[in-house]
């Protein structure tokens, strides 16, 4: 009888590296974000824990190489799918680079094998650490030389620290003479903490829109998702407007998905205003009045809209005037097209909150509400059913889906059988559920 061993490697190379995957994934499904939108996608930019998970999944992809010469050349890839930038730049950029190396066990034409290991070419997700060890952020060539190295990667994703602030801002490139920032059309999505050590001003090179950020959206013509978050420690937060798509007005024929959670009032107020012609998902954090700008151009185009958990989001009084914030509702006012709505259930209170709109909202095309459940209070489920009964006028809706936890526990829920009762009255509306 063969060893289990032998039987593994019996295996045909896809299945075994998939099994290898497997055994390494992260606990955090959040630090594997996926460069499509998928309702409720946790994006990894605040609570991310780089010392624990990633470094035990690192660990074990490491030991997986070194058992033999055919795990190595299978598993290689499974190193470099998602790589992190914050110190040892240059030693990564001299692995990404192709090298070529001799190999005396298989002879070539000359007598000795030429093998070229790139490594970059595996490379799918690069993570830039807001403390940035050893090159200059104000003039961040390494990164830029380290991405021309991955032409197939997808996400670029800049997190923030333990605390919230999004460390030192990415100025602009110096390039050398004679050349031009490169186009990244592999780059399908980018998750980018603002910085919050930022100038008053936004019109300077290190306000963490401007500069690099600016640059990579710019070129990457095949940008598909986009995350904006953070933007602001307090006090320091600039208040006179930020660019997300630098002095580029597109057209950004790609973007369909814009991901907003920003903590600076003004943060969503763009000049000039960019061309996002095909743009048709919007998930918004905190609800900012400056967001009414994008809405007004842009509203008829969204047709699935998605609320994070707004209510989670600090603020404070001292620093907020009611004007700057836009009522949620108004938001779904300036859809009239919307055919998806996903919200948590926390936010049921601040759904139902009129503010001086006229009800019911009336939305002729949405098919699907999205419930993200979650421990708030029965108060929220409540608030939450009348939004659904009294507050929009869905004539085509199909059904509803709760999301997260087990069907038993939804349906423990003190949301679950008001949302029965509903659909009872309602003859084509359906009741689902998706397990997390």
């Amino acid at each position: 009888m063969a060893a289990p061993r032998d039987l593994f490697n019996q295996l045909p190379q896809e299945t075994r590296l998939q099994i290898f995957r497997l055994g390494t994934i992260k606990p955090s499904q959040a630090e594997d974000t996926r460069p499509e939108y998928r309702p409720f996608d946790p994006v990894a930019l605040r609570d991310r824990d780089w010392s624990n998970s990633n470094q035990r999944a690192l660990s074990v992809k490491a030991a997986i190489v070194l058992v033999c010469k055919e795990w190595k050349s299978i598993a290689t890839e499974m190193l470099y799918e998602c790589i992190r930038i914050r110190h040892g730049t240059h030693n990564l950029l001299a692995a990404l680079e192709s090298t070529r190396y001799s190999s005396p066990d298989v002879a070539s034409d000359s007598g000795v094998e030429v093998v070229e290991y790139d490594y970059g070419r595996w490379v799918r997700r690069v993570e830039i650490s807001p403390e940035i060890m050893d090159f200059d952020p104000f003039n961040p060539y390494p990164l830029l030389r380290i991405l021309q190295c991955c032409p197939f990667v997808q996400t670029i994703v800049r997190a923030s620290l333990v605390l919230g602030s999004g460390g030192i801002s990415l100025g602009f490139v110096r390039l050398p003479p004679g050349t031009s920032f490169p186009s990244f059309p592999s780059i399908k999505r980018i998750d980018w903490w603002l910085s919050g050590i930022a100038s008053f001003s936004s019109r300077t090179a290190h306000d963490g829109v401007y500069g690099f950020l600016g640059e990579l959206v710019a070129h990457s013509p095949g940008l598909n998702y986009l995350t904006l978050s953070g933007g602001g420690d307090g006090l320091l937060s600039p208040r006179a407007g930020v660019d997300p798509f630098g002095k580029n007005s597109g057209p950004f024929n790609s973007l369909t998905t814009l991901r907003l959670e920003g903590e600076d009032v003004e943060l969503i107020v763009t000049e000039p205003s960019p061309h996002l012609p095909n743009l048709s998902r919007l998930i918004v954090g905190r609800v900012y009045a400056g967001i009414q700008k994008m809405l007004n151009t842009y509203g008829h185009q969204i047709r699935v809209l998605e609320f994070l958990d707004i209510r989670s989001f600090p603020a404070p009084a001292f620093i907020l005037s009611p004007n700057e914030l836009l009522p949620v509702l108004s938001v779904l006012k300036a859809c009239p097209n919307l055919e998806e709505l996903n919200a948590n259930l926390i936010t049921g209170d601040l759904l139902a909150g009129t503010g001086s709109i006229d009800l019911p909202i009336p939305l002729n095309s949405l098919r699907t509400i999205r419930i993200h459940m979650d421990d708030s209070p029965p108060r929220a489920a409540l608030a939450f059913s009348v939004f659904i009964r009294q507050f929009i006028l869905c004539p085509e809706l199909e059904r509803i889906v709760l999301h997260g936890g087990t069907r038993q526990a939804c349906e423990a829920h003190h949301i679950f059988s008001r949302l029965k009762k509903f659909v009872s009255e309602r003859r084509f509306v359906s009741l689902e559920f998706q397990e997390s």
